[in-house]
Order: structure tokens, then sequence, then C-alpha cells
């Protein structure tokens, strides 16, 4: 091998291994694919909204049961819950601040209750990702019965849900706005 031909190989390794390095050390840059829910949606969603993997807590840290709104389209009680995606972007005061947005994989859950004492009625999720063909606005809308049927299937992509939602400034959870 000339001198030559031993300065290129050099030269192009040293290249290949500065390439390397910037990618493996950027990887802030480049956060990786997207994660899409696929499968049976709907039991995928009630299964995150069941899992304390997901770190779920409530709603300003109030696990109680409140009176709904009259200005909400769901049952008489409820209490909701967030995962820790959805948490980590709150402020002080326990809301998204007005104009934010969730980051993806988000989860937003309102247990729905017909009494305050009484047992769950009805589980509406809502789980940020853009990336899914059913997502309305960004997020997968879901109404599973307590144990876990679909009541209103994510595969509606929102219809029923997103135009009441999107009468806010918080990234579609009225919840910021009415209490």
């Amino acid at each position: 091998m000339t001198s030559a031909t031993k300065l290129i190989f050099a030269l192009a390794i040293g290249t290949v291994l500065a390439i390397l390095q910037n990618a493996c050390t950027n990887k802030s840059d480049n956060p990786g694919p997207v994660t899409v829910t696929t499968g049976n949606i709907d039991s995928i969603l009630y299964a995150q909204s069941e899992s304390a993997a997901e770190g779920f807590v409530a709603y300003q840290n109030k696990d109680t049961v409140r009176a709904s709104s009259s200005a909400s389209g769901h049952s008489p009680f409820f209490k909701v819950r967030m995962n820790a995606k959805a948490r980590s972007v709150l402020g002080a005061d326990g809301k998204l601040p007005v104009g934010a947005v969730f980051p993806e994989g988000s989860i937003v859950v309102k247990d729905l209750y017909n009494t305050v004492g009484g047992a769950r009625q009805l589980v509406a999720i809502m789980r940020k990702e853009s990336a899914n063909p059913y997502a309305k606005e960004g997020w997968l809308w879901a109404e599973m019965q307590a144990d876990g049927g679909a009541y209103v299937s994510a595969k509606d992509k929102g219809v029923l849900c997103a135009g009441c939602h999107s009468s806010n400034d918080r990234d579609f959870v009225r919840t910021f706005d009415l209490f």
C-alpha cells in the first residue's frame, strides 16, 4: 500500500468515525420513530388507561369524584387522571398553560360515574398520537365501558368528541377551563 493510499484510507476511516460520533451525540435532534398504536386499538387504549406503568395521577392531585359541569357531555360525576407524560407539561396550577400542547404519548382519562359513591360506568380516554390514522386533531378518542368494552371506538376518529373539545386553547382538554 502506498503512502497516498494509506492517507486516503486513514481520512476515510476518520470521516466515518466523525459521522458516527456526531450521530451518537446528537440523539436529542433525532428522537427516533413515532409510535403508532395498531391492533385492537380500543382494547389497547383501555389497557393503557389502567396501567400502573403509565404513572397516572389524579388531576390537581384530587382523587375525588366531582360533579360534572353542565357544559360537559359526559356523566353527571367524574374524576380525571393523567399519565406522567401529560403531567410533565402542566403549570404550577396543575393545568396546561393556554396555547401549550401535550407531548406525544400523553394520556388523559376521565372516569365517569352516575353517582358520587357508585361504580365507574364509563372511561373516556384521550391519547396524543398525531401520526395514528385514527387520530383527530392529534388525539385518539375513545369511550369505554367499565369492563373495557368499546362504547365509542377510537376508530370513529373522534367524531363525537373533537367538536366539543375544540372549544378551548388547551390542546382539546376541557377540564382545565371547566374546573
